[in-house]
């Protein structure tokens, strides 16, 4: 299995044993840090905030480390979601979750499927969200997403309710699963109609700015076709 959080847990081992990391580097720095024995001070403030947020093992670690597995995520939008300064931001990605331990999609989803915090029962669901929808459902979730594009979101159900519709394949008609994926055929058919209807709103609201626009230079005359009687009533 492989852990984001490596560098911080053998960290604490050496913390625990006492003994110093052998080589210069990431533990080595996060090591040092936590001791308040890094020469720069503002290092040990950020290790030091950083780690009092991993150990805190509740919401803001698990909306956190919940962004950094967003694959679509940049660090201006985990600000924006967290409120948190860019470099306390970059300093748990570096040391406490580091992402980059992950050589393919595959292994992010093996880490989320296995994942419990029995202090937070609900981070396992942050991770969830994080593999399977991305960084805009986050964007969404906590009030930061301003920009959704309703023709968009309509298309982007349609395929998931159809996808959800297809796992009564290889089941019989009466199953349970049967069942529920023929309500979500129901609901794939319903979202049609509705971005159909967005649509035609739309083609009938171009219509009219340009019945308007049109009806606009019809009756605009030019400067000198204005009688002096028509400038007075």
């Amino acid at each position: 299995m492989i852990y984001p959080n490596w560098k911080i847990r053998l960290a604490e081992k050496h913390l625990k044993d006492k003994t110093v990391p052998p080589n210069e580097g990431d533990v080595k720095n996060l090591y040092l840090g936590i001791k308040n024995e890094c020469p720069n001070p503002r290092a040990n403030e950020l290790i030091q905030e950083c780690y009092h947020i991993y150990k805190d093992s509740g919401f803001c670690k698990e909306v956190l480390e919940g962004c950094f597995l967003c694959e679509d995520a940049t660090l201006a939008d985990i600000q924006i979601i967290t409120g948190m300064p860019l470099d306390l931001i970059e300093v748990y990605n570096i040391f406490f979750f580091d992402t980059r331990t992950f050589r393919y999609r595959l292994q992010r989803y093996d880490y989320v499927r296995t994942y419990r915090n029995r202090d937070f029962p609900e981070a396992q669901l942050y991770k969830r969200w994080a593999v399977s929808v991305g960084i805009n459902f986050f964007r969404w979730h906590f009030g930061r997403n301003k920009n959704l594009m309703p023709k968009e979101l309509l298309m982007d159900l349609v395929g998931d309710t159809f996808m959800r519709s297809k796992e009564h394949l290889n089941e019989s008609l009466t199953s349970e699963t049967s069942q529920q994926a023929l309500k979500w055929i129901k609901q794939a058919t319903d979202t049609i109609s509705a971005y159909s209807k967005i649509e035609e709103e739309n083609i009938t609201d171009m219509r009219n700015q340009v019945r308007i626009a049109l009806e606009y230079h019809d009756t605009t005359k030019a400067g000198d076709d204005i009688s002096d009687a028509e400038i007075i009533s």
